[in-house]
């Protein structure tokens, strides 16, 4: 699958923004499973992810006080389907905080902002040495970047959404890339 005509696929971190950056193709091999340019290799896993309770909390906040954070890492669990029939994925209860068993995070490789300001996607790849397991359920992680009530919280994260699916087992020598979407 590659990346829709109508996304700008931007740096980490970043809001608006150019095209692919040049080395992409050095980061990301076609015959790893590349992010969107590669159109063969490993199936990008498409998800639809919820904002929590506490995301939602921190957009109003942003918009009354000029609280600001950024979303930068994904995490997979354990949980998230199930155990009877994994091929189902459980309801999602946007008032977790935290994963029910998270086994692997890392930063988020690429941002992909279509053109309506309410909506992103989030893709991360999970390399081939990176873990093995099932997966059912993923978060976006988001930092404070300013609190204007506690400047203590800056620094710390959140769980920002969270996405439910089946079962999605991990081996040893698998690519896996994830590619979240999230609309506020």
């Amino acid at each position: 699958m590659d990346i829709s005509i109508d996304f700008i696929a931007v740096g980490p971190f970043t809001g608006t923004g150019g095209n692919v950056p040049i080395n992409f193709l050095s980061v990301y091999p076609v015959d790893l499973g590349c992010v969107g340019i590669n159109g063969i290799g490993a199936p990008i896993n498409d998800v639809v992810a919820r904002v929590t309770t506490k995301g939602r909390e921190m957009i109003a906040l942003s918009l009354v006080d000029g609280s600001a954070f950024r979303i930068t890492e994904m995490a997979l669990g354990t949980g998230g389907y199930d155990v009877s029939n994994p091929i189902m994925a459980l309801p999602i209860d946007p008032t977790h905080q935290q994963l029910d068993n998270e086994i692997h995070r890392k930063l988020i490789d690429l941002v992909e902002s279509p053109n309506l300001a309410s909506s992103r996607s989030y893709i991360a790849r999970f390399n081939y040495d990176s873990f093995t397991g099932g997966v059912g359920e993923l978060g976006l992680w988001a930092e404070i970047l300013d609190f204007p009530s506690d400047p203590t919280m800056v620094g710390s994260k959140f769980l920002f959404a969270i996405a439910h699916q089946g079962l999605n087992t991990k081996s040893l020598h698998h690519v896996l890339t994830y590619r979240v979407f999230v609309t506020i």
